[in-house]
C-alpha cells in the first residue's frame, strides 16, 4: 500500500512540476510546451522511480545516464540556427532541466526537486526582462538619416530621445 500512495505522490509531484514550467513555456509560444514538460517530468520520474524498483538502491545510476542521454537528443532537436542566430537555446535547456526534476522526483528528494521548479520558474519569468534591459542599454545602433535641404534636425533629435534611442 505505501509503495502505491509513494507512485501516486510521485505521479503527482511531476505532472504539477512539468506543468508550472510547460505553463509558462506554453505562455511564451515555445515549441516545447504544456504537454511536453508534463511528459518529460513524468517520463523522467517513471524511469528512475522503475530502476529502483527492479535495480534496487545499489545502481541506479545507468538509468539515470540513459534518461539524461535521451534527453540531449530531445534538447538538441530544438535548438536551430537560422540565418547565422542559434535559437531555441532555453528551450532545449528546459528539457534537459525538467528531465532532471523528474529524476529528482523519481527518487523522492520533493524538496528539492520544488525548490529547483521554484528557482526555474524565477530564471524563465523574470530573466528575459532583465536580458532585454541589458540588451537595450549595451546595444549601440547607428542611423542614416537622408532628408531635404529645409529638414528640421531638432524635431528628428526630439523624436529620437523620446524613444530612447540617443
Amino acid at each position: 500500500m505505501f509503495v502505491e500512495n509513494e507512485i501516486i505522490i510521485k505521479l503527482l509531484s511531476s505532472i504539477l512540476i512539468g506543468g508550472l514550467i510547460g505553463f509558462e513555456r506554453e505562455y511564451r509560444d515555445k515549441a516545447a510546451g504544456f504537454r511536453t514538460m508534463i511528459l518529460i517530468t513524468t517520463g523522467s520520474m517513471l524511469f528512475t522511480d522503475l530502476s529502483l524498483l527492479i535495480g534496487g538502491p545499489d545502481d541506479p545510476v545507468r538509468i539515470t545516464a540513459s534518461i539524461v542521454t535521451g534527453i540531449g537528443f530531445l534538447g538538441a532537436a530544438a535548438i536551430l540556427v537560422d540565418k547565422g542566430k542559434v535559437q531555441g537555446l532555453t528551450t532545449a535547456s528546459t528539457i534537459w532541466l525538467t528531465a532532471t526534476l523528474g529524476v529528482a522526483v523519481g527518487a523522492g528528494a520533493y524538496g528539492v526537486a520544488y525548490l529547483s521548479t521554484f528557482a526555474v520558474l524565477i530564471v524563465l519569468w523574470f530573466l528575459p526582462y532583465f536580458e532585454h534591459y541589458l540588451d537595450r542599454r549595451f546595444t549601440h545602433f547607428t542611423y542614416k538619416v537622408t532628408a531635404k535641404a529645409d529638414f528640421n534636425v531638432d524635431n528628428l533629435l526630439d523624436a529620437l530621445h523620446a524613444n530612447h534611442e540617443l
